[in-house]
């Protein structure tokens, strides 16, 4: 008492045809939803993320928008103003406006208008050596090859002698 085979391969083809190239056409909205592991495990689902994320980099970097400096409303971020601490571009600006004043940026000053510079020596009220030094130059200058020559007949004294010294 078994079915006939044919029988029964003509119910498996019958079955069959609502798949492949012999399915009938679907529209979209018929469409059943295919099933999604990531809302089966209430996860979101990464590609959505993904492309969410791709989009928000768009608004950067060569495929951003062209900005009009006009259109330009608040100033870059600037990270030094986040942390808290003081730019270091404005601290050497300062400096190198302050250097301005000095070398060849200087503006020319007459002799009358300069100030005289601060002097410690007088500041701690010691000579100042390098005008001592100066004078002691000078006594040496009275000897040695940097002498006035003298006629022999015009030396008065005899030469001093160290060994009699």
């Amino acid at each position: 008492g078994a079915p006939e085979p044919s029988v029964g391969a003509q119910q498996v083809m019958h079955q069959n045809d609502d798949f492949g190239y012999k399915a009938r056409p679907q529209m979209l909205a018929e469409k059943k939803e295919r099933p999604n592991v990531w809302k089966q495990i209430g996860a979101a689902e990464p590609s959505k993320a993904a492309q969410r994320v791709m989009g928000q980099n768009d608004n950067f970097g060569y495929k951003a928008r062209p900005t009009m400096l006009a259109d330009a409303k608040h100033a870059p971020v600037n990270v030094w103003n986040q942390i808290g601490a003081p730019e270091p571009s404005v601290g050497a600006q300062q400096v190198m406006h302050q250097n301005d004043d000095f070398g060849y940026k200087a503006r020319p000053q007459m002799l009358a208008e300069k100030k005289e510079r601060p002097n410690v020596w007088k500041q701690i009220g010691a000579a100042e050596p390098s005008k001592a030094a100066q004078r002691v130059m000078g006594q040496n200058d009275n000897f040695g090859y940097k002498a006035r020559p003298t006629m022999l007949a015009d030396a008065k004294h005899a030469p001093v002698n160290v060994w009699n010294q």
